[in-house]
């Protein structure tokens, strides 16, 4: 308990340094802000009188110079500072010296400012960040370009240091004979990534020795696919509930006869992980035989601290098993299992106080997601789930407004989520906060398709604002048992009126930037894993309008 009470102490010490120093509702601050107005300036003692009596940073500070500098008010260090000057020099001849001093030399307004702060000692943090801001003299070029060298230097000493030891010799036999006995992967000794891209007559010698050439031979080559949402990993699967609704059942009647996800929870739960590797394994071979390098694979399933920590665990064994980039998700708050008995709330507390530093501290999960929806979990219950992944470091994503608008689309941004997915319902609002925040909009054809819903996502909406679309499989047992994500891009054109363009970039570069992951892959450019797919194609659009063929000619992982 007195952990915990410190933790909650410390959070509300960091938020409270997260706000803006002054008060702009405060009648002291209006105040002082209208005299300064006036007069143009504000004395340190001025302002110190307004600001909170806690302790604040230097960014604090920064800020609201900034903020009384878009004023037009000046701090000065008291009021004959701020007078204006006697004789015959007006303000704007005033401001015009100050400007072509600026110009002239930086470092010349600064020293004429130092001279001027008294030297004593003092804890005023008004007063010490000015002279702390005016006694840092700016780098020159040269003196950038002789740091660059010392550093360059080091790093030559520091490498000419670990070839001439003998642990060095000897790490390098013993990943020798590991490679040989197969033990590991030449991969996961050597960062095989591109360095180069651009005509082959101008490739680097360096680079061009000892490489392995693969002639396309005018073939269309794209990054390596990204299948950006996936439940991948799961037990058995729901075929009998299939045939119940296509004889007429409904989801209640299938839920009634122990069907919809506790089903899931129940087969994940009884399986052992290495089973869950081994059912996953074919579902993960007909994605990569379609050029996916990149998939995400979410947890749900286990519902509890050991399940989905077993969900994930195989999930992270998939890309040990296959020559693809796997990031995970926890999606604890999927749905309420059988021992919640209903209490919403309280299972979400045991989300966010166990299951997600369980996974957190083990290093299980590279994001957050949930599902709000009303047959799932609320916006205000999500939001719980969300903070505690703050603290946790985790970047979130969200089930949004795919069967009703809950305003998910809006709670998303609010959290800076990197996706928002489903989107079904989604309003104008929701559009427009996601474009304001940069969180993809995922659009998962195959769900609607297979459940028939008739409400598309607001594909319109999304252009008008700028909001970037992923297209992806969304492959689970219930509601998207797809995994085609070629067949995926027809849906999306076909269903939801995205162009060729569209789908190709979503599953390309906005299925990479829904992951994090755009720095890396997504794109053909210098630096980025060479993550490639090679096609036998004429155009382009063959790859969203054909359906059941698969043109994929190569498929090159970070290079191999």
């Amino acid at each position: 308990m007195a952990t915990k009470e410190k933790e909650e102490v410390e959070t509300e010490r960091e938020g409270a340094t997260d706000g803006p120093l002054l008060d702009l509702s405060d009648d002291a601050v209006k105040k002082m802000i209208k005299a300064a107005k006036k007069r143009g300036y504000v004395t340190m003692d001025e302002l110190n009188s307004v600001l909170p009596s806690e302790e604040v940073t230097s960014e604090q500070i920064e800020d609201t110079m900034a903020m009384l500098s878009d004023m037009g008010i000046n701090v000065v260090e008291d009021d004959e500072q701020g007078e204006e000057p006697e004789g015959g020099d007006s303000g704007a001849d005033a401001e015009e010296d100050a400007n072509e001093l600026a110009e002239q030399t930086g470092t010349a307004v600064a020293t004429t400012t130092t001279k001027k702060e008294p030297t004593d000692r003092t804890d005023d943090p008004v007063r010490m960040y000015l002279r702390e801001m005016g006694s840092v003299e700016l780098l020159s070029r040269e003196g950038e370009i002789a740091i660059a060298k010392r550093i360059e230097a080091g790093r030559e000493t520091m490498i000419a240091g670990l070839c001439e030891s003998p642990l060095t010799f000897q790490a390098i036999i013993i990943w020798r004979d590991e490679l040989n006995e197969s033990k590991i992967l030449l991969r996961e000794i050597i960062d095989l990534e591109a360095t180069y891209a651009g005509p082959e007559a101008d490739l680097p010698a360096a680079l061009a020795q000892g490489a392995d050439i693969t002639d396309c031979e005018g073939r269309w080559v794209t990054p390596g696919l990204v299948d950006c949402h996936t439940h991948l990993v799961y037990a058995g699967n729901r075929a009998n509930e299939f045939e119940m609704r296509l004889a007429g059942a409904t989801y209640e009647e299938v839920a009634k006869a122990g069907g919809g996800i506790v089903s899931s929870v129940k087969s994940l739960r009884s399986a052992s992980e290495d089973e869950l590797v081994a059912q996953t394994l074919p579902r993960l071979d007909a994605l990569i035989a379609e050029g996916v390098t990149t998939i995400e694979v979410k947890s749900g399933y286990g519902l509890d601290v050991d399940n989905e920590k077993k969900s994930l665990r195989a999930a992270r064994r998939l890309g040990d098993k296959r020559s693809v980039t796997v990031r995970t998700t926890c999606l604890a708050a999927h749905a309420l299992p059988p021992e919640a008995k209903g209490d919403k709330d309280a299972f979400i507390d045991l989300v966010a106080s166990e299951i997600m530093p369980a996974v957190a501290a083990e290093g299980l999960a590279d994001a957050i997601d949930g599902f709000c929806e009303g047959i799932a979990f609320s916006p205000e219950q999500m939001a719980r789930v969300f903070d505690k992944a703050k603290t946790l470091g985790l970047p979130v994503k969200l089930h949004a407004d795919q069967l009703s608008n809950l305003h998910g689309a809006e709670l998303a941004a609010r959290y800076g989520a990197l996706s928002a997915d489903h989107l079904e319902y989604t309003d104008e609002a929701g559009a427009a906060a996601m474009a304001r925040a940069g969180t993809v909009a995922t659009i998962l054809p195959g769900a609607y398709y297979f459940i028939r819903e008739t409400k598309r996502p607001p594909v319109e909406l999304f252009r008008r604002h700028g909001v970037k679309m992923a297209v992806a499989t969304d492959s689970n047992p219930g509601t998207s048992p797809l995994t085609s994500l070629l067949l995926t891009m027809n849906m999306a054109a076909t269903l939801f009126g995205l162009t060729v363009e569209e789908c190709l970039a979503g599953v390309t570069r906005e299925a990479a930037r829904a992951l994090g992951l755009l720095e890396n892959t997504g794109t053909l450019e210098a630096g980025k894993s060479a993550d490639l797919a090679i096609w036998d194609i004429e155009r382009p659009a063959e790859l969203v309008y054909r359906m059941g063929f698969n043109p994929l000619h190569a498929r090159i992982w970070r290079g191999q």
